[in-house]
């Protein structure tokens, strides 16, 4: 009997090695694959898997996942991230899916983790069909509403809004709304937490290695920001939410560019990159667009950089213009001719690019 279960089991893991179409996921022998309930949710988990992979794959329909965590393709998939299964548990009502995602570090080989995802399964009413609940909801059920303007900031009822502050950023994306002819959404829901950590939690991920001070998604004009950043860099990414496909350089560069870094403004942060980045650590024009590990605060700088000499060159036709371009080669082209950038050197990093734009500035104490 034993030796039959056995057999079903490396079965079963070898059809869940099909199933990752070459994604490598990894189980953790924690995992009771002798458990049909088990077996069904790791099934669901790994299609799942395979599909957040895979740039622009469609959502599987047997499955209904929260928008916010999508999150895991920007965090750990473009990092080469790959996933272990820690552990499938039943908690009550649901069974609770630990995922860990972890990468190889360079010629060493060393595993290095870089978090843990946790996702609750709760089984249709048929239990044919499976769905993986909000851990957003379900953090934040019970928090305080405060609405300025059109911007309702979810936050603990310990948490004390600056109302001044918030309406002087929303300002901000007034201006820009206007500059740029695009239309102000008519709700933006910010979830204001007390740390990054929490920002993590809320999103159902235990562990992140690089935690951000904010996260947006424009497309469902939602934000997550902690306490002590500033929302203006996320609004902008809402406000841009038509454009929310372009290039991660334009993205992110924009964000800065109108709204900061989230921590400081954008002269703030030109200022700092060129004091303590050294020219041989920033990447080159053809890294920028072709290699997809980059810094994101290289994304954050040079892209603030490239937006605003975009602007003064072509005006906001001419970003437009580039946000729309799909293939990396078309953007290159048409950013190299704008800048004039020869696109045959691969060696000379940007970090002239940006020193060029760099001004002293009198740092806040």
């Amino acid at each position: 009997m034993l030796r039959c279960v056995t057999i079903l089991v490396v079965l079963f893991l070898g059809y869940l090695a099909a199933v990752a179409q070459g994604v490598e996921v990894r189980v953790m022998q924690r995992v009771d694959t002798s458990h049909p309930q088990i077996r069904d949710v790791l099934r669901h988990w790994v299609d799942s898997l395979s599909a957040w992979s895979v740039p622009d794959s469609p959502a599987l329909p047997h499955i209904e996942r929260p928008t916010t965590q999508s999150v895991v393709r920007d965090w750990f998939y473009h990092q080469e991230a790959r996933p272990t299964i820690l552990s499938i548990e039943f908690d009550g009502h649901g069974y609770l899916v630990r995922t860990l995602f972890s990468v190889q570090q360079g010629t060493t080989r060393n595993t290095l983790p870089l978090g843990i995802l946790s996702c609750h399964f709760v089984a249709g009413a048929e239990r044919e069909t499976w769905s993986i609940e909000d851990p957003l909801d379900a953090a934040t059920r019970h928090w305080d509403t405060t609405h300025i303007g059109t911007v309702s900031l979810v936050h603990s009822p310990v948490c004390i809004i600056d109302t001044a502050d918030v309406t002087r950023t929303i300002d901000v994306v007034h201006r820009a709304s206007d500059r740029f002819a695009l239309d102000m959404p008519s709700r933006t829901t910010c979830y204001i937490v007390e740390s990054r950590d929490e920002l993590c939690h809320t999103l159902g991920v235990e562990y992140y290695a690089y935690p951000p001070p904010g996260l947006a998604f424009p497309l469902s004009a939602l934000v997550v920001a902690s306490y002590d950043a500033s929302l203006a860099h996320e609004l902008i990414h809402v406000l841009f939410a038509p454009y929310a496909t372009a290039h991660p350089l334009f993205r992110e560069g924009i964000a800065t560019l109108l709204g900061g870094t989230g921590v400081m403004d954008v002269d703030h942060a030109i200022d700092q990159y060129v004091r303590e980045r050294k020219e041989d650590q920033a990447p080159t024009f053809v890294q920028l667009f072709l290699q997809s590990d980059v810094d994101q605060h290289d994304l954050y700088v040079i892209g603030a950089v490239v937006c605003r000499a975009i602007l003064r060159v072509g005006g906001r036709a001419a970003l437009f213009d580039v946000m729309q371009m799909k293939r990396p080669s078309d953007i290159m082209y048409r950013v190299a001719t704008l800048l004039d950038i020869d696109l045959a050197d691969q060696e000379r990093s940007m970090y002239d690019v940006v020193a060029r734009q760099s001004h002293p500035v009198m740092l806040q104490k």
